[in-house]
């Protein structure tokens, strides 16, 4: 089962051989989701974004640096501790709202 990461749009523009959005300097931690956890998270986060970045990571590339944590009291996600290595990113989805505002699952994210 992949990850995902809603991507910070400049991070992913800069990456090189890795990728280190802001919350690794301030959080210590890259912020993932399941894939059943995506949708909440661009609707609560995201919604005033017409359009997101969703990278779709391997888990299996990813698997020493996750823990799964709850950091916010909004449920058990799993966090990446490190930058994450591009060759760990197998699709990148450019996810746009539906017509309403409302950020739904496109269909799956394998």
């Amino acid at each position: 089962m992949p990850l995902l990461h809603i991507a910070d749009e400049a991070a992913w523009a800069a990456r090189a051989d890795h990728y280190a959005p802001p919350s690794l300097d301030t959080e210590g931690f890259v912020h993932l989701s399941h894939p059943h956890q995506i949708e909440a998270t661009a609707n609560r986060f995201y919604r005033d974004l017409p359009t997101l970045t969703v990278l779709v990571l391997s888990a299996d590339s990813t698997r020493a640096h996750v823990r799964e944590e709850d950091t916010t009291g909004h449920g058990v996600f799993p966090h990446h501790y490190g930058p994450i290595a591009t060759d760990a990113v197998v699709r990148v989805v450019r996810w746009r709202r539906d017509p309403d505002g409302v950020f739904r699952t496109p269909g799956g994210w394998t």
